[in-house]
């Protein structure tokens, strides 16, 4: 198996948990390009690239190779269980001096808007003089109600998928009880839903 980060093929105790390709390699390569004219014309310059870790550390990779004039930072925002579910990040976000620059975020799926509205959020206390989003995959059927508007941000979109659709791959974890692994893979894939597996880590 190849070494976490390098993305690869599947290799067979994986293929039980893969229902095919929804988008190839060469696809995301080439969206990659489509969607950096886009945003360009929609948003305007880029000072700063947030990337979204870990989820969007190869989509970053493309689209930063694209703007190579902004400065790019990695950062991390996690789950954790408070009564509810919760929100935090690892503290890059809330130490960032963007006051007067313009932000691109980088994320891998914006599906309920939860996690890209707290981003968001922290982000706008900086000053930065504009915030959009470039997504590797939009889900906005998924998306709560009172985040309906953050389809507006979006600039240069990757691809949209449908509610029913679960991925991984290109970064994209996948949902338990599928292996982390899968995150690992060169091509975006279809998965089987989480209900018709059994967790084999």
């Amino acid at each position: 198996m190849a070494t976490v980060g390098q993305l690869r093929e599947p290799d067979t105790s994986e293929l039980r948990y893969l229902r095919g390709v929804l988008f190839d390699n060469a696809t995301i390569q080439r969206r990659a390009a489509q969607a950096v004219t886009e945003l360009k014309a929609s948003f305007g310059r880029v000072d700063v690239l947030v990337c979204i870790m870990t989820g969007a550390r190869h989509w970053a990779d493309l689209i930063a190779r694209r703007l190579p004039d902004a400065n790019r930072v990695n950062c991390s925002v996690s789950f954790y269980r408070s009564g509810d579910f919760s929100l935090r990040s690892d503290g890059v976000l809330e130490r960032l001096n963007l006051e007067g620059k313009r932000v691109l975020v980088l994320e891998d799926v914006v599906g309920t808007g939860r996690t890209l509205h707290y981003v968001l959020t922290t982000l706008r206390r900086s000053e930065a003089a504009a915030v959009g989003v470039c997504p590797l995959l939009n889900n906005p059927s998924i998306r709560a109600e009172r985040f309906r508007d953050l389809d507006k941000l979006c600039h240069g979109t990757g691809f949209v998928v449908d509610s029913g659709e679960f991925v991984c791959g290109y970064g994209i974890r996948g949902m338990a009880p599928a292996p982390s692994s899968l995150r690992e893979l060169r091509d975006i894939y279809l998965t089987h839903p989480p209900t018709s597996l059994t967790h084999t880590d």
